[in-house]
């Protein structure tokens, strides 16, 4: 993973206080809970910036995995992983 890059983007910062205000307040909720939603889009927009011809291919930038594309990827791999877990306890509950 390309360290720097992720740190200039901000990308995985995790914190009580999201927004910066020096308080933690309900708009740090949902900004921790967009953060955590668009995990999967971030990891892959990582990724590629990591590589760098793939970045200036796909034009990878810091918004990238943050607008509504990174929500679409998102929520498909979310619900993929839930619809994984589902099977594999369905497939354990039958034995």
């Amino acid at each position: 993973m390309n360290e720097s890059m992720d740190k200039y983007c901000g990308r995985f910062h995790f914190a009580w206080d999201m927004d910066g205000d020096l308080a933690v307040s309900i708009s740090d909720i949902g900004l921790l809970l967009k953060a955590v939603f668009l995990l999967p889009s971030t990891a892959l927009a990582s990724a590629l910036h990591s590589n760098d011809s793939a970045s200036t291919f796909f034009e990878i930038s810091c918004a990238s995995g943050q607008v509504w594309g990174g929500e679409l990827l998102s929520a498909a791999a979310w619900l993929m992983g839930i619809g994984a877990i589902r099977a594999v306890l369905a497939a354990i509950g039958k034995r």
